[in-house]
């Protein structure tokens, strides 16, 4: 099944599917009997240095939102059939300081260890190549290996090494990076996490607070802004688009003219809606996407290139 710009069959054992038309992938799925393995390869993404904001919608919709086309259908044609789903991806992670890290599919791996928990029939596991190795290695055998009990797991050099999560020491905090009185920026502040963020930041430090959002000020915020003040800080409102480079980047240059230097940056803006797989659309999906990637694509060259003391994204 080859993801492209249309659906159509292209012989008696491959089709092109749409990425943006829902049941393309389910329609396909109809015809193949009892598969036991699927491979998922839309999270391969090409080795961009530059960011291009065309491209990452590009591979929002091959990588996460396919994927999730993908689900659906084996959900629609293939209840109860037990099936390992491979999916795939190229140079999301480095695992030496001279690796460089490509994110414009890094959607997929989230998304995929969700899939097992709703759909128990479905092992799904991960594997990460490079695609930056050298000429005639062979990467069909990189992704068709079976590395038996794991889950995660990246290949380098015919090298499999296992993502896992371990206990690190933490060497007690001897000075705090957050400053008496420091500006700090948290967009999506009016949002439960920000807010709390704020309330820390205003009893703590005193911080002036500057948040930014879509929506105009509105008597929430104006409660909210009278609740930090009383904890000893201040709150700022500037209602922008984050999705919007230019516009956020003169906000946040009228903001430091005004203030001083960011001292520190958080981006706390999402888009809640929960619900299962089987009952998610596109439409949801996206609008959760372009609240944190899009939003990520625009705050990191516009505040990184003013070092703040530190960058958080929740």
């Amino acid at each position: 099944i080859i993801l492209g710009d249309k659906t159509q069959v292209l012989s008696a054992k491959s089709w092109e599917v749409s990425i943006d038309q829902t049941e393309s992938i389910t329609a396909c799925l109809k015809y193949i009997l009892d598969p036991k393995e699927i491979y998922f390869l839309g999270g391969i993404q090409e080795l961009k240095e530059e960011t291009d904001a065309r491209y990452l919608d590009h591979m929002q919709r091959q990588g996460v939102v396919a994927l999730m086309h993908l689900v659906k259908g084996i959900h629609e044609n293939l209840k109860g059939n037990a099936i390992t789903l491979k999916v795939v991806t190229n140079n999301l992670y480095s695992i030496s300081d001279k690796e460089k890290i490509f994110p414009y599919a890094a959607c997929v791996p989230g998304f995929a260890k969700a899939i097992s928990k709703e759909y128990p029939q479905i092992t799904t596991q991960m594997v990460d190549i490079d695609l930056s190795m050298p000429a005639g290695t062979d990467v069909v055998e990189n992704i068709t290996a079976q590395w038996h009990g794991l889950r995660e797991w990246v290949i380098r050099d015919g090298d499999c090494y296992e993502r896992k999560i371990i206990a690190a020491p933490v060497p007690p905090v001897k000075q705090t990076s957050f400053r008496s009185k420091g500006n700090y920026l948290v967009v999506g502040g009016s949002g439960n996490v920000g807010f709390k963020l704020s309330c820390h930041l205003a009893e703590q430090y005193g911080a002036n607070i500057i948040w930014t959002g879509r929506n105009a000020m509105n008597d929430n915020i104006r409660e909210k802004q009278a609740q930090i003040e009383q904890l000893g800080g201040k709150l700022f409102y500037h209602q922008v688009n984050i999705e919007n480079l230019a516009v956020f980047n003169k906000c946040v240059d009228e903001i430091s003219k005004d203030l001083g230097e960011i001292n520190g940056v958080f981006h706390s803006a999402m888009a809640f809606e929960f619900s299962r797989i089987s009952q998610l659309s596109d439409q949801t999906l996206n609008e959760m996407l372009t609240a944190r990637v899009q939003g990520s694509m625009t705050l990191f060259p516009t505040c990184g290139k003013r070092s703040p003391d530190l960058s958080m994204y929740f």
